[in-house]
């Protein structure tokens, strides 16, 4: 009996050439170690090779003597690909970044010592008590500019007078402590009282520290404690040992009494401007 089908026969007899052609060309390296066929198929893997390995290699079974085999998986080679091009774009990158000039990544050209000082003048010569700040910190410590006392005192005690609470508090620390000027107990007192009033958490310390001891006012151990307990309710920790130490010399009436100033005066520091209450001189020095 001749075959009804001739072409379909040649079609199958072509085929296995047609595979081996195909796998010549994309399964090269998929070759069965045992028979030599490319006649291989991807396989699943088994217990055993749950290993480490099997994230390097692919295993894979041979549809003729039924061998099974790995070989290394393709998906490592493109992982090897990626990671050198990433490493020599990096090289090429770091190698050729001095000579790259992008805006962006140029640095802000620094300001000078001298611009900082002229237009912290120009404000300071308008009454604004943060420039008259600044410009006693710069002549106090010689920054772009020659030390000069004289000027320090000066800018500081303006800016103390226009209302600036740290001006207020390092001058009346340096009177206190005759620090560059003539001690003067009475002039500490009015500045650290002003501070302390304007919500300056070191300088309500020092203040109680004077009433306790008796600096530039008659000692008063209730004044002392008031501005001891709002001291260290702000966190200031000599204050609150300062207030442990007051409290034995106070009778019952004299802690009732200090603790009530102690309230209102922050009761009506919070009606005033409750944004800022906890934000001035908060760190002890």
């Amino acid at each position: 009996m001749t075959n009804a089908n001739p072409v379909s026969t040649t079609s199958r007899e072509e085929h296995p050439a047609q595979r081996d052609g195909i796998y010549k060309r994309f399964m090269i390296s998929k070759k069965c170690p045992g028979c030599g066929s490319r006649n291989v198929r991807r396989s699943k893997r088994i217990a055993g090779e749950m290993t480490w390995k099997r994230n390097f290699l692919s295993p894979y079974r041979c549809r003729d003597c039924k061998k099974r085999f790995s070989v290394v998986s393709t998906k490592i080679h493109y992982r090897f690909w990626m990671a050198g091009l990433a490493i020599a774009a990096g090289i090429i990158f770091w190698r050729e970044y001095p000579s790259m000039d992008y805006p962006f990544l140029r640095p802000e050209p620094p300001v000078s010592a001298g611009k900082i000082v002229a237009d912290a003048t120009k404000l300071a010569e308008k009454r604004d008590p943060a420039a008259e700040y600044t410009l006693s910190q710069i002549y106090a410590q010689g920054d772009g500019v020659a030390k000069n006392s004289v000027q320090a005192r000066g800018w500081l005690k303006r800016a103390a007078e226009h209302g600036n609470v740290e001006a207020q508090y390092d001058l009346g620390m340096a009177l206190r402590e005759g620090r560059d000027v003539v001690q003067d107990y009475q002039g500490a007192f009015k500045w650290l009282g002003l501070a302390a009033e304007n919500g300056h958490t070191r300088a309500q310390f020092e203040l109680g520290h004077m009433y306790r001891v008796g600096i530039g006012t008659p000692v008063d151990n209730v004044k002392a404690y008031t501005w001891f307990n709002l001291a260290a309710a702000r966190g200031h920790e000599e204050a609150d040992r300062a207030r442990i130490m007051v409290l034995p010399l106070l009778s019952r009436a004299d802690v009732i009494e200090a603790q009530k100033e102690a309230l209102g005066w922050t009761e009506a520091r919070n009606a005033a401007d409750p944004l800022r209450l906890d934000e001035i001189g908060a760190k002890p020095k």
